[in-house]
Parts: structure tokens; sequence; C-alpha cells
């Protein structure tokens, strides 16, 4: 454990690797349009939107180190977002980060709660995860493999996944690793109810940037 905490303290430190990087629009919530340079190919941004959506509703005080600051999903504005035209899917999605520990390696995750209907959701089980190869490649992990998972809060909670499904990552990123669990899973973890998320993650059917930028006019308005 001693090893885990002097990590944890070091990646605190750490140039905002676990912050959100976003802009308030209201008091309550904060909108990110994820606008992809007309340069990138397809592919990345479509892998993009599949990571983070095309638009996203988080908390303003929303903290990815503990179990608090909640949105429910039943809020006035859900509604109004799913009768917007250009709303392709809504999901909702709970994040915590976390720091993975295999053998006498560890490595810091950002572990992230979807619904069943998800497409990056993991095989069926409470504790199974979906996990980038960028993560199996610097803890030497593969399919079928376990892993201690930490994760810190008003007390240290651990819990052990298996590995599922592994997944490439879009961009290839080694610092920011995201490993996808059952949102029930994060639910108990946070010991939220059944109603309470951290983010909302909406999809567009039409993802230009011009688009994107008038869908999150529109859901902020």
């Amino acid at each position: 454990m001693g090893e885990v905490t002097g990590f944890i303290s070091k990646r605190l430190k750490l140039k905002g690797t676990l912050a959100t990087v976003c802009t308030a629009v209201s008091f309550f919530v904060i909108i990110i349009a994820v606008a992809i340079s007309s340069g990138f190919r397809q592919e990345i941004r479509n892998g993009l939107s599949l990571a983070g959506g095309d638009v996203r509703i988080i908390p303003t005080n929303h903290d990815y180190l503990s179990e608090g600051n909640p949105i429910p999903t039943d809020a006035p504005y859900f509604e109004k977002i799913t009768e917007l035209p250009i709303v392709e899917s809504i999901y909702p999605v709970i994040y915590r980060a976390g720091i993975v520990k295999s053998g006498g390696q560890i490595h810091g995750v950002m572990v992230k709660g979807v619904e069943p209907s998800h497409p990056m959701c993991p095989a069926e089980g409470e504790l199974n995860v979906r996990v980038p190869q960028s993560l199996c490649d610097a803890l030497e992990l593969d399919k079928e493999s376990s892993v201690l998972t930490y994760f810190i809060g008003e007390r240290v909670q651990v819990r052990k996944f298996k590995i599922t499904e592994i997944y490439k990552d879009v961009l290839d990123n080694k610092e920011m690793c995201v490993v996808y669990a059952p949102i029930a899973t994060l639910r108990r973890l946070n010991r939220w109810e059944d109603n309470q998320i951290s983010a909302v993650e909406i999809n567009l059917n039409i993802t230009s940037e011009d688009a994107i930028k008038s869908a999150t006019g529109d859901i902020g308005m």
C-alpha cells in the first residue's frame, strides 16, 4: 500500500493529466464540444467521438478523484436534448481516476463506467473491463489477466478487475489510459443512486465542426 500511496502523491502533482479540460457555460453544467480539425482523418474523429462523445455535459465542480458531485439523469434538460434532431445517441457515464497495479508495476488510469448499450461496454460481468492496448503493453497484461485497481477518495478502495477485451487506443496515449467498466460497478464504488452519474456524452448524426458548434449552443441554451 505504501508504494501505491507514494505513486498517488506523485500523480496528483502532474500537469493536469487527470484534470478536466472544459469551459463553464452555466453555474450547473459544462458543455464540451469535441470539434475536431478538418485535417484529421475521419477514423480519428470517429474514434474520439466514441471515446468521449461529440458534446459532453459535466458538472463544473466534478472531481475525478472522489465520489462527490454527481448529476441526476432525470434533470429537465435531458428531455430537451433527446428532442434535438441532430442528437443520435446519449450515454450517461461515470468517471473515476484510479491506479492499476500488476506485479510490481503501477499505472494511472481513468475508469469509465458505461451502460450495456455503450459500444465500449465490456462483456457481461460486474468486474469485467475493457482496457487499451497501451496499458497491456506497459504492464505486460493480456486478455483474461486480473488487475488490482485502487481508487482514492474519502478512503482507499480496491477492485480486482478481469480483462475481457483489449482495444486499440485512438491516439496511443500512454499517459491517459481509459478503462471501460459497467456503470453499475462505478455506482456501487461511489455509493450513488441509480439516477446519479458523472457526465452525459452526446453523439451527433452530423459531425462537421460547424454542426458540433451549433449543437453545443443548442444544448447549452
